[in-house]
C-alpha cells in the first residue's frame, strides 16, 4: 500500500526567534557566567517545553542560555561535564560559573551557559551527509569510553532508557482502536487507515522486535540527527547536551543513520532511490567496526528507537494529559514507514 506522506514532515527545522526581555534570565546567573547584560535577547521557540532556550548577542558574539527545572541539576552538571571531555571542535562547550561548576541554580530552576555554535544545522545535502555521519560515529566512540570511566555513583545519575514491547504494542494498538479524536486529528486519516490494514504485519513486527537481544548500554547521545549538528568549521559539532542517556550504542547509530538519510530525502525526494541503492550500503558498511551488520540489523535497530518514541508519546498522553506531545505523532509514525522503505524492507510494515 503506497503512503503519499512519507518524508513529508519534520517538526525539527530552524525553529523561530522571538526578542525577549533581559527579566527572563535572573541577573544572578548572568553574574554567576561573568555575562554583561546583553544587547538582545531571544528566545527560540521549541515544541519541547521541558526546557527554555535563550540566544544573548554580545558585541557582535552570541552565548545560548538554558534553564530547566532544577530537579535536573545534579544530572544536567554531569552531562555538562561530559561534553567538556569531548575534543574540541566534536561538541559545544560549557561555561564555568564563578563557583567552578556549569550548572547555576536559582528560581527553582538549573541554568547552563555555552557559546553560540556558528554554521547552519545539516540541511540534508547528499555530498555532506557522510561527513555528518561520520562525525556522529567518532562522538559515540568518544560518549562509550567516557561512559567506562565514570564511577558507578556517577553512571547511576544517567537515565538508563528502557525498552518495553508491551508498551510498543499498546502504542500500536492505540493508533488503530478507539482513537481519540485529538489523536486521529494528529495522525491523520490516511495513517490510521494504513495502520488498521496493515495491524496484523505492524504487530508482528513487534513481536518479533521484543525478541532481539539488545547489546549491553554504553553512554550515548541518544539524539544525534540534523537537528542537533552543525555543520561548523572545521568540522560538524554535535549540540543539545540533555540527550546524554546509557542504552545500546547500536541502536543509537542505527537511528543516526536513518534519521539522517531520512533527511536526505526529505530535502530531496528525487534522492529516494540513490539513498536506498547506494547511501545506506555505504552507511551500513562504516556501522559495522560499531556491530550493526547490514540492512536488517539497521532497520530492526533504528525501528526499536522509533517504536519506543512512539510508546513515549503514549505514555505522555494517555497516562500524564501531555497533549502537546501529539504534535510529533504523524511524524514519528511516519518514521516507522520510511526507515522500513530506506533499509530495503518495505514489506515488513505493508508498504508492498
Amino acid at each position: 500500500m503506497k503512503v503519499q506522506a512519507l518524508y513529508s514532515i519534520e517538526t525539527n527545522l530552524e525553529f523561530n526567534h522571538r526578542v525577549s526581555s533581559a527579566g527572563k534570565v535572573p541577573h544572578s546567573v548572568l553574574e554567576s557566567y561573568k555575562l554583561p547584560v546583553p544587547d538582545k535577547i531571544r528566545v527560540i521557540e521549541k515544541h519541547n517545553r521541558f526546557s527554555d532556550i535563550f540566544v544573548f548577542e554580545i558585541d557582535s558574539k552570541r552565548v545560548v542560555v538554558r534553564s530547566t527545572s532544577a530537579t535536573s541539576a545534579k544530572l544536567l552538571e554531569l552531562q555538562c561535564r561530559v561534553f567538556s571531555w569531548l575534543p574540541s571542535d566534536f561538541g559545544l562547550k560549557p561555561l564555568y560559573n564563578t563557583e567552578g561548576n556549569f550548572v547555576t541554580c536559582e528560581n527553582d530552576l538549573a541554568w547552563i551557559a555555552y557559546p553560540y555554535i556558528e554554521g547552519p544545522l545539516f540541511e540534508g545535502d547528499s555530498d555532506q551527509v557522510l561527513i555528518a555521519f561520520q562525525r556522529c560515529l567518532e562522538v559515540a566512540e568518544q560518549f562509550e569510553s567516557i561512559g567506562n570511566r565514570l564511577s558507578a555513583e556517577e553512571k547511576r545519575l544517567f537515565p538508563q532508557v528502557k525498552f518495553d514491547s508491551s508498551a510498543w504494542k499498546s502504542a500500536v494498538n492505540n493508533l488503530i482502536i478507539e482513537v481519540p479524536e485529538p489523536v486521529l486529528v494528529a495522525l491523520g486519516s490516511d495513517l490510521q487507515s494504513f495502520f488498521v490494514q496493515n495491524r496484523t504485519r505492524l504487530l508482528s513486527l513487534v513481536d518479533e522486535l521484543s525478541t532481539w537481544p539488545l547489546p549491553p548500554a554504553a553512554l550515548v547521545h541518544y539524539d544525534l540527527q540534523h537537528a542537533n549538528i552543525v555543520m561548523s568549521e572545521p568540522g560538524p559539532t554535535i549540540i543539545d547536551l540533555e540527550d546524554i542517556y546509557f542504552a545500546p550504542k547500536q541502536i543509537a547509530i542505527s537511528y543516526c543513520a536513518f534519521k539522517l538519510s531520512r533527511h536526505v530525502v526529505f530535502n530531496n525526494q528525487g534522492l529516494v532511490s540513490w539513498v536506498i541503492a547506494e547511501l545506506i550500503p555505504e552507511m551500513t558498511a562504516m556501522l559495522k567496526s560499531c556491530g550493526v551488520d547490514g540492512r536488517e540489523e539497521l532497520f530492526g535497530l533504528a525501528t526499536i528507537r522509533n517504536l519506543n518514541d512512539l510508546a513515549y508519546i503514549n505514555h505522555l498522553y494517555y497516562d500524564r494529559g501531555m497533549d502537546f506531545v501529539l504534535y510529533d505523532l504523524r511524524k514519528k509514525v511516519l518514521n516507522v514507514l520510511e526507515c522500513a522503505e530506506l533499509a530495503g524492507c518495505s514489506g515488513r510494515v505493508g508498504l508492498k
